[in-house]
């Protein structure tokens, strides 16, 4: 259970009553969002060891979105060598992408971009475009993504990356991109964790295979073999797993999101 033996899911389900200093719109068709996001902040706040409120109100000021049409492919290129499993793009925020950004309040992000910095930014790209395509056929207009390179603020990095479940929950669709590293990556399990639990019934998750034998086999896919670039986030957001959810719950709940596209 999460809390004092109560059921981890009915947790995340019981909206908060959270004071914003930058409050949701009003308009009724963000009031399942503002639910989603207070979900979402609860499990900030015990990951990071910070007051809910606080991060949610973070997370309105910080939240933007790049239009899909400003994302070239060697934006999706690791621009460093570092450890397999890093989710934390602190040398890779892009300043000029960043530029092509815009504020939004929370739920107005069409999809999260769920990816691994060190699968091949070719495949990436090419399966973001088909699904930009499909997008645009049907709706009618450009989406807008959450890209960790272009949406965190470098400034405030460690402001930003603190309300990455929050961001999650407040995009419409989770757009997983996995490659052969994508299941290593703490964070990247972490994403699809949080909006599965947190998003609206109607809520899409797209996880595309980016090809060959490459993507992750469901079946492999386990929370404890995954590792974050900072050492200390990964025990923090291992120890809250553990006792919070359970690793087989985790596991069992992040493999049904791999039905390959």
């Amino acid at each position: 259970g999460w809390l004092n033996g109560t059921p981890w899911k009915s947790v995340l389900l019981n909206p908060l009553s959270l004071r914003m200093s930058r409050g949701l719109s009003q308009d009724p068709c963000f009031n399942g969002a503002l639910v989603r996001v207070q979900q979402a902040a609860r499990m900030a706040a015990l990951i990071h060891g910070e007051d809910a409120p606080d991060l949610l109100s973070l997370a309105q000021h910080y939240f933007r979105g790049l239009p899909l049409n400003e994302l070239r492919e060697v934006d999706l290129k690791r621009r460093r060598k570092s450890v397999p499993g890093d989710k934390r793009p602190s040398c890779t925020l892009s300043s000029s992408l960043r530029s092509k950004t815009v504020s939004l309040e929370l739920g107005e992000v069409d999809a999260f971009l769920s990816h691994s910095w060190y699968d091949c930014s070719a495949r990436k790209w090419m399966a973001l475009q088909k699904w930009g395509n499909a997008f645009r056929k049907l709706h009618g207009r450009e989406p807008t993504l959450w890209l960790d390179e272009a949406c965190l603020d470098p400034e405030h990095l460690e402001e930003t990356v603190s309300c990455i479940p929050i961001f999650v929950a407040a995009c419409s669709e989770l757009l997983v991109l996995a490659g052969q590293t994508y299941s290593s990556r703490l964070w990247c399990l972490l994403e699809v964790f949080m909006f599965q639990h947190t998003s609206a019934e109607d809520a899409k998750i797209t996880a595309i295979n980016l090809g060959d034998l490459l993507a992750p086999e469901p079946s492999q896919i386990d929370v404890q073999k995954a590792t974050c670039f900072k050492r200390s986030d990964q025990d923090r957001i291992l120890s809250v797993l553990k006792a919070k959810v359970g690793y087989e719950t985790f596991n069992s709940g992040v493999r049904k999101a791999f039905t390959w596209r």
